[in-house]
């Protein structure tokens, strides 16, 4: 199947959101959804031309040849490969740029006076893409790549809190599930911006940020139980160098409420 196809099916399916204390959405983003970045006043879209241009990168970079794409080191590899993608695609995070300011004088105008709206292509290179556009071109990225038959495991598309340095805010993730030999679910709850630290051998190693949960353990935290990175898919092995929490958005007096920028 060649990628517009792909990309055309993919389109053509509704997309399922699901409230709760952590929002879930499953399929893809289309050019015309727009996924919140500040407040209710700055969007982010995903334009076909951009999106097909990062995905044409990663598929270029995994160089397919017959490998068993169940295989744990292969989702890692492909992983990798996708997060060095984004990174190389926005640009090093610019500290001289303030995000919102971008989108504000950048960003395209709609109906309403201070909505902003910047593309994918618009941000290629700038430098200052977070969570919300990042991990949404992940979920369509994987999401190519598992209708082209490149990845396997299912995606969805996750917001809620991250508590990490002592800072706690909004955080969009991804989680990955499969059936395992013994026909059990299984859920990794993948960070694709904060890779996780671990020293091995005297070295500082990067790894992407994967924590497996069971599927009561997925019930229980799209429910409003938390988690924190003992739940490293390497925790056995290796320790994380800092600590780090997620949970969902509870909505009691004098908790934090979900209006956060992501």
């Amino acid at each position: 199947m060649n990628i517009e196809k792909a990309y055309d099916e993919l389109c053509q399916i509704e997309q399922l959101e699901f409230k709760g204390p952590i929002s879930q959405k499953k399929g893809i983003f289309k050019p015309k959804d727009l996924i919140n970045v500040f407040a209710e006043s700055y969007f982010f879209s995903i334009d076909k031309n951009g999106m097909f241009e990062l995905l044409q990168n990663v598929i270029n970079k995994i160089n397919y040849n017959n490998e068993d794409i169940s295989s744990f080191d292969y989702v890692i590899k492909v992983l990798n490969i996708l997060q060095n993608q984004l990174n190389f695609y926005f640009g090093t995070r610019n500290s001289e740029i303030n995000r919102e300011v971008y989108y504000l004088q950048n960003g395209n105008k709609t109906d309403i006076e201070f909505d902003r709206i910047c593309s994918l292509s618009q941000l290629k290179g700038v430098g200052v893409a977070e969570c919300a556009e990042k991990v949404s071109v992940a979920n369509n990225v994987l999401l190519m790549l598992n209708k082209l038959g490149l990845f396997k495991e299912d995606i969805m598309y996750l917001n809620g809190l991250l508590s990490m340095d002592g800072i706690t805010g909004g955080h969009a993730f991804l989680c990955l599930s499969h059936i395992n030999s013994k026909g059990d679910r299984i859920y990794l709850i993948y960070d694709v911006i904060n890779p996780e630290f671990f020293e091995y051998n005297s070295e500082n190693i990067l790894y992407p940020a994967l924590y497996k949960l069971t599927e009561e353990e997925y019930k229980d935290f799209i429910s409003g139980k938390s988690f924190n990175n003992n739940k490293f898919i390497l925790s056995n092995a290796y320790t994380p160098k800092n600590e780090r929490t997620y949970s969902g958005f509870h909505l009691e007096e004098n908790e934090i409420k979900p209006k956060i920028n992501l």
